[in-house]
């Protein structure tokens, strides 16, 4: 996982807590008059979104480092890396969107890297006496929401570059070894996820007193993210296929 940067973060860019959630910088209190005439520590003003992409806090506020005055879990722990985005060979081998496979229940990828679904094209199972801008309606991935496209997968006929737009047909990652992340030894007081039954789960803090917590990182079964985490039951699974 790529470090948090703070520059990156100032233009926009996603941040992943220790929680797994994300953080968002929107502006930076240096850039507005204290009644101190000085820049606080936690100068860096934003909101938080859960790991299903809802408003988890609506105003956050960390440090230089990354560091947050809500509890530690809130933390900023590496930069939210676009999947179209980590590699321009991958880029251009991405099969292109195919309308009739996706039609035939094969996900497609959005431009923000999620997975989704068309469930239907409202021009082939209606009848309309009238044009429809996006007929296509589906579903993204882990999400309760529906969402609509035009026949090109677009979401906006008036932005080309759109976060939900369809840029290509969704093919599982391949994972190698070499690029799972390593477990790490918790401090005290530290927040941690770990694997059982291999789903991913949250512990809001080690101690070396507690037993579980002792054991969790004694087999190297603790990780610092949830992403980092998901990843080990993903590689298992691609094994069996």
């Amino acid at each position: 996982m790529k470090e948090f940067n703070l520059e990156e973060a100032i233009n926009g860019k996603a941040f992943y807590l220790k929680n797994g959630y994300r953080g968002v910088i929107k502006y930076c209190v240096d850039d507005i008059l204290t009644s101190e005439d000085r820049t606080p520590r936690f100068a860096y003003i934003g909101y938080v979104l859960d790991n299903r992409g809802f408003l988890n806090l609506s105003k956050a506020a960390w440090d230089e480092n990354g560091i947050t005055n809500e509890p530690r879990s809130y933390d900023a722990v590496g930069m939210v890396e676009d999947m179209l985005e980590q590699n321009t060979e991958e880029k251009m081998k991405m099969k292109p969107f195919d309308l009739k496979a996706a039609l035939n229940g094969e996900p497609v990828i959005l431009r923000n890297g999620s997975k989704a679904f068309i469930f239907k094209n409202v021009k082939n199972t209606h009848v309309l006496d009238f044009e429809v801008d996006y007929p296509l309606i589906g579903m993204i991935h882990n999400r309760a929401v529906v969402q609509t496209w035009s026949l090109d997968g677009r979401t906006s006929l008036t932005n080309d570059c759109a976060d939900r737009d369809i840029v290509g047909m969704f093919e599982e990652p391949k994972i190698s070894i070499e690029d799972l992340p390593k477990p790490f030894k918790p401090n005290n007081g530290e927040s941690y996820f770990y694997i059982t039954g291999g789903i991913v789960e949250y512990e809001d803090d080690y101690w070396d007193s507690n037993k579980f917590d002792k054991s969790s990182a004694e087999r190297g079964g603790c990780y610092r993210t949830r992403e980092d985490a998901q990843k080990w039951p993903d590689f298992m699974k691609s094994m069996m296929e």
